[in-house]
Formats: C-alpha cells, structure tokens, sequence
C-alpha cells in the first residue's frame, strides 16, 4: 500500500520539460548514439535546474520533471522557474551543436499551485516527490508546446506574480 512519509502541504512551481524529435532519432541511431544525445540534453537541463535552486523531481526518457519551491522553501519559484526555462532553451543551441543535429528543439511547461510533497512509496522503494493537480496541468502545458509551436508556455498562476519581470 502506498503513503506518504514527512508529506508536506506546499505551493510551489512545477516545470517539465521535453526533447522533441527523440522517437525518430532512436528509429535512426545506434542505442548508444541515442544515449549519448539524450545525456548532452539532460546534462544541460539539469544544469539550469541547479543553477536556479531547483530540484529534479525525475527523468522521463528524454525530459524531466524540476520542482522549485520544495523540499526546501523558495520565495521567488515562480522566477526561478520561469529564467530555468530561459536558460533551457538558451542550452539549445550548445545541444544542437554538440550533438549535430540542428532540428532538435525542447518544450517547457510551468504551472505554479498546491500539491503534496514527501517521500512517497511503499515499505520497499521511497522517492521524494510532489503530487497533486498543479503537477498534472505543468505537464499537459509542457505537451501543449508541440501544438502551440512554441518553446515555452507557462500558466496564469505561474506568470501573474512575476509578469513584471519577464
């Protein structure tokens, strides 16, 4: 049975963020070709997630999922999150020349709300992460980037507190 261990109650900002372009890229390389494009991307992308105080929640295949605000507290997540995805599509071009492949391209979601944090699992296996409906609309807007053909897209709730700014 699953439970929270230390869950915690938090608004934060949630951003997710995808490599585009992977599926026919593996259908074409060698499995270590592939891992070697994926690791250029990732290396970068977890570098602007550390670089503004951020915390990869996980790696999806060819994206991630970065918290700001949470395990520890952060008072401006909405603009860490928002100049995270600035630097991410910044990256791009290092990433696209380092891999010789200049179609690829990324897609980044925000949303700011409140969700649930904690070690979450079973008796066996815990992982830190953060739950709840805020989490699930970062990642419909980061999957809206493909159809908007945009490289960002952040939500009202993440945008408004900081649209001075940006």
């Amino acid at each position: 049975e699953a439970f929270f261990h230390t869950a915690e109650r938090r608004r934060l900002t949630v951003l997710f963020c995808d490599l585009f372009g992977m599926t026919t890229i593996s259908e074409q390389s060698t499995p270590e070709e592939t891992v070697r494009i994926l690791s250029r991307y990732l290396d970068h992308m977890i570098e602007a997630v550390f670089k503004h105080g951020g915390t990869v929640d996980k790696i999806l295949g060819d994206g991630l999922m970065a918290v700001f605000g949470a395990p520890l507290e952060m008072p401006n997540h909405e603009e860490a999150a928002i100049s995270c995805a600035l630097d991410m599509t910044k990256a791009m071009v290092v990433v696209r020349q380092q891999t010789g492949i200049p179609s690829l391209r990324t897609g980044v979601g925000i949303n700011t709300g409140p969700v649930v944090g904690g070690n979450i699992g079973s008796g066996k296996i815990l992982d830190y992460t953060v739950i709840g409906d805020a989490v699930n609309v970062a990642s419909r807007i980061e999957a809206e980037t493909r159809n908007q053909d945009v490289d960002i897209l952040v939500s009202q709730a993440a945008a408004e507190p900081v649209k001075s700014m940006f």
